[in-house]
């Protein structure tokens, strides 16, 4: 019927959220539909979809640069093209936390508008325990039509590849596969803008991803951190191996100790995370450990090993990760990995660059 009616027509059409192919083949399913000199433009999550139907040209919709953003930021906290007198320098710091998304832009200007200075304040230190929950929402949109396999791999990126500085790890192809991902997978999060790549093939997130990736780990057990499936909180992680919590839920650890927070660890926790594939720990010399951590990691899902200031002088005889890819020991006491020989057969980066003397 709608082949018929529009068949000589020329039509201007827009098709906003597309996201399945049953949607696509409804509303625009053939160019001979319309007629000479149409127009369809579609707006779409994937753009694998698109290219499957030859929808061309495929345009990338690219985060605004600072000067756009605050321009958008400000239509919708001021009503006008730029901030406000006294307000400049907190818009500048909710411009930098959207990091060019229009729609987190547009979500915090609207909440913050005609709102008191000291209500900016407040909002502006809630962002960094509490992610706003409307932006959070739209964004897991996408998150929510992936397959587990594509999901887990979404996870770990949130949660593991981030630098104590807001630094993100080299992260690429080959390590996702190290470590038990699928390739494939890696470029449905690409299609789907939940990843982006460079140019040189390494991998990347928008950090308001990785707060909603992290968001819904946390939502996994609120109350007990040992029972979900990944910690990337300090202070998560003092709490389960001091109170002795660990699970066969955790699939992975990522935190920096603080100098400052003197704590006693209970090593043998760790005997209980069977299922644990990652552990990126930063040593300080603040914390204690009861007992030897590496003597209670006895899994084979152990792939990945980063410990900074690693404090013994040696590995266990008993500790033989097999399916170890990745171990990084920087600035640590060690002075022999393990006597004799071991198998590893699965590693492929080893480094130990700065030991202590």
């Amino acid at each position: 019927m709608r082949k018929k009616i529009l068949h000589n027509k020329k039509v201007f059409i827009v098709l906003d959220d597309v996201d399945s192919d049953e949607q696509l083949t409804a509303l625009a399913g053939d160019r001979k539909w319309f007629g000479p000199g149409s127009r369809v433009i579609i707006t779409c999550r994937d753009s694998h979809l698109l290219r499957r139907y030859e929808m061309n040209p495929i345009y990338k919709v690219e985060q605004l640069e600072i000067a756009e953003a605050l321009q958008l930021f400000s239509l919708s906290a001021f009503k006008e093209t730029h901030p406000i007198e006294d307000y400049m320098d907190l818009s500048m710091d909710f411009v930098n936390y959207a990091q060019g998304l229009p729609l987190a832009l547009k979500v915090l200007g609207s909440f913050l508008y005609e709102r008191e200075i000291d209500a900016w304040k407040s909002e502006k230190d809630k962002l960094k325990a509490f992610p706003n929950p409307k932006i959070m929402d739209v964004l897991q949109i996408s998150f929510n039509g992936l397959q587990k396999s594509q999901k887990d791999l979404f996870l770990d990126m949130a949660c593991y590849f981030r630098g104590q500085h807001g630094v993100d790890y080299i992260f690429d192809d080959d390590m996702a596969e190290s470590f038990g991902h699928y390739r494939i997978d890696v470029d449905v999060l690409i299609e789907k803008s939940l990843l982006s790549k460079s140019e040189y093939g390494l991998l990347s997130m928008h950090d308001l991803l990785k707060e909603m990736g992290q968001e819904i780990v946390q939502r996994e057990c609120p109350q007990e951190p040992g029972k979900r499936s990944r910690i990337f909180c300090l202070e998560d992680l003092y709490q389960v191996l001091k109170n002795d919590a660990g699970t066969d839920a955790i699939k992975g650890i990522a935190v920096y100790s603080c100098p400052e927070m003197k704590q006693r660890l209970n090593a043998k926790a760790l005997s209980k995370m069977t299922k644990l594939r990652f552990f990126k720990f930063h040593h300080s010399q603040s914390i204690k450990w009861h007992g030897k951590p590496l003597n209670y990691m006895q899994t084979n899902e152990l792939r990945f090993i980063e410990w900074f200031g690693y404090h013994l002088k040696s590995w266990p005889n008993s500790f033989k990760p097999k399916n170890l890819t990745v171990l990084r020991m920087y600035f640590s006491q060690i002075k022999q990995l393990w006597k004799g020989s071991m198998d590893l057969d699965n590693l492929k980066e080893l480094d130990r660059v700065i030991m202590r003397i």
